[in-house]
């Protein structure tokens, strides 16, 4: 029943009442921690009840309801807390912050709608961020499986457990966008009080607010599946948490802040394993700061913040030592740099920040990457290969693809920032947080290797560089370059919000008007036919038992929602497995009666567990077999 996904959010929104009502926080910190509580209540059920495959819709939706029952019990049974200062009047803000306000509130709007009509189609989607989802659901667990697709498996599945609660409530992929969305939302919020916390005024907070939801990828990114927006933001929580643990007056809760801190960061793990890279900095500076200043508490805080992180991904990582051996796999790809790491580092660098300067001349990327080679030539840096670049070394054309889209306007702000924030001599803080934003970026430039796809792997760095950029704003005279700048953003924001690569708002083919089934096929359309003749034959036959024969990096995803929509009955796995996670429960080849296969070169017969199986069907690159 759609109507049943409704509870997550009725949950959510109790909880941040309640919190509001009855905490010392304001709105927006108890907005930060309602996204806590109900992401801790949400990893708990994925991991709870699978524990005796239990993990279905009426105990998903009586878990939720639970959860909102206790949060109406602390509403109306606990006390108010201390009265806190409401909003300020609309009358005291002047017209520019007026005015970044409401172009931030309509820019997450539209990224809202855009994320609620659009079917996913990304291509890490396809292959594993939603088809691990969908044999959650049908194991009724998230126990690991037998997969062609280890990606499945090896990743950390945080974003999937947040839409894992919408799919099963709904049996609909319509809410599983709306999980990035919400990080866009709820890290503008988060952003702000970190500008805040820098020493920021109501403009600087509205202008970060204002930054952070006009950065191109962010955009396009908070109405996709993958999981850097998620990231960013539970990475931005924990940097608050961890700047209001070094406060110098920290106030009486603040053990409260080391348990925010243990839980952003644990959910930040669990989300991306860029995180651990980007985030060693800040643990140093966090280390290294409260051992100067003589803070007592700050081993305390390490040890409940460390637990807590550990809590929430035991689960993922016992799973993964009993398979891989190790906590944290990266499966067969190599993303690490190799060789002379300072060189490969600074050769990163100045990559790193070129993919973001794509223009749409092919000639003018021709000669922007042959002036990058020869700098890192100058320089001394030898060239790129294997030891440093995962692919090929290019500059990708300007688009609005959430692949390989830039930040161009952001990059300059951001540089310029920095430069201001050393040369001018600003506050001890600042200048801390910039040389933490620095050393990530250079910690992810020196031990990963370059790739096209690395201007989302970068999203949480630009969430963390808005503040920077915000505080020196605020500063600026004359009056008129806010405004001015902000109609440059606004301009620059506009097609990725309206012309987004894989599903566009406007335009004779856009998300309102083009059949659901055709949107999942907009990043690779010619495979759009062959799928769904696939997936109706398929349907037409009597088989309950589906296998799926493929390969390491193929469309999984279309076939379970395409097929699933016309047989909800139809079991589907994995057959024919030949690494090492066959070895799991459940890789009995012989008990399917149907396979699905993307063999490049497809035989006549397969044979598994001395079954023969003879294809039937050729549908293009798409092969049906039949015992």
């Amino acid at each position: 029943m759609p109507l049943l996904a409704g509870l997550p959010v009725i949950a959510f929104l109790l909880i941040l009442i309640a919190l509001i009502k009855k905490s010392p926080f304001g709105f927006r910190l108890s907005f930060l921690w309602a996204a806590a509580i109900w992401s801790f209540v949400a990893v708990a059920m994925s991991e709870g009840f699978s524990i005796s495959h239990a993990l279905t819709q009426g105990f998903v939706a009586g878990g939720w309801a639970a959860t909102a029952c206790v949060a109406l019990i602390v509403l109306f049974v606990y006390p108010n807390g201390p009265q806190k200062n409401g909003l300020d009047k609309l009358k005291d803000f002047s017209k520019t912050e007026m005015t970044l306000g409401i172009l931030a509130i309509l820019a997450i709007v539209v990224v809202g709608v855009n994320a609620f009509f659009a079917a996913p189609n990304n291509w890490d989607s396809m292959t594993y961020h939603l088809p691990r989802v969908l044999h959650w659901v049908q194991d009724r667990s998230i126990e690991y499986y037998p997969t062609h697709i280890l990606r499945q498996l090896y990743q950390p599945p945080g974003a999937e457990f947040f839409i894992l609660q919408f799919q099963i409530l709904s049996n609909s992929d319509r809410f599983s966008n709306l999980i990035q969305w919400f990080a866009m939302l709820s890290s503008a919020l988060v952003l702000s009080l970190i500008v805040g916390e820098l020493g920021a005024g109501r403009k600087g907070q509205l202008l970060t607010a204002f930054l952070s939801v006009t950065i191109p990828m962010g955009i396009l990114k908070g109405s996709s599946t993958q999981n850097d927006y998620v990231a960013g933001f539970w990475l931005a929580a924990s940097v608050l948490f961890g700047l209001r643990c070094l406060r110098p007056d920290r106030p009486r809760q603040a053990w409260f802040d080391a348990i925010g801190a243990g839980l952003s960061l644990g959910f930040a793990f669990l989300t991306k394993g860029t995180v651990y890279v980007f985030v060693t900095p800040w643990v140093l500076a966090f280390v290294l700061t409260g051992v100067l200043k003589k803070r007592k508490s700050v081993f305390s805080d390490i040890i409940v913040i460390a637990l807590i992180c550990l809590a929430v991904n035991a689960g993922f990582y016992s799973r993964n030592i009993k398979l891989f051996g190790a906590p944290l796999s990266a499966g067969t790809e190599d993303y690490m740099n190799t060789g002379g790491m300072l060189n490969n580092g600074l050769s990163n660098v100045i990559r790193n920040t070129a993919l973001h300067f794509g223009t749409p001349n092919p000639e003018f990327n021709a000669v922007l990457k042959e002036k990058v080679l020869q700098l890192q030539s100058g320089l001394g840096l030898g060239k790129t290969g294997a030891a440093n670049t995962w692919g090929e070394f290019d500059i990708p054309l300007w688009s609005t693809s959430e692949d390989i889209a830039g930040n161009p306007l952001h990059v300059v702000l951001i540089v310029v920032a920095l430069i201001l924030v050393f040369v001018q001599r600003q506050p001890a803080l600042l200048r801390f947080y910039s040389l933490a934003v620095i050393a990530s970026f250079l910690l992810f430039c020196i031990l990963l290797k370059w790739q096209l796809f690395h201007s989302r792997l970068q999203l949480p760095l630009f969430l963390l560089s808005v503040p920077i950029v915000a505080w020196v704003l605020e500063k600026v005279r004359p009056r008129f370059f806010i405004p001015l700048l902000a109609i440059f953003l606004v301009l620059s924001s506009l097609p990725p919000l309206f012309c987004n690569e894989r599903h566009p708002l406007v335009g004779k083919k856009n998300v309102f008007n083009m059949p659901r089934a055709e949107q999942y096929f907009s990043y690779r359309k010619f495979m759009a036919l062959p799928y769904l003749v696939a997936v109706k034959y398929t349907a037409s036959r009597p088989a309950s038992d589906v296998g799926l024969l493929l390969g390491g990096d193929d469309w999984e995803y279309p076939l379970w929602i395409l097929l699933k929509k016309d047989r909800p009955d139809i079991k589907i796995r994995h057959v024919g497995v030949n690494n090492v996670s066959r070895s799991l429960t459940g890789s009995n080849d012989g008990s399917v009666s149907l396979i699905i296969s993307e063999l490049a070169d497809p035989p006549d017969h397969l044979t598994f567990d001395g079954k023969v199986y003879l294809k039937r069907q050729q549908f293009s690159f798409m092969s049906i077999y039949e015992n």
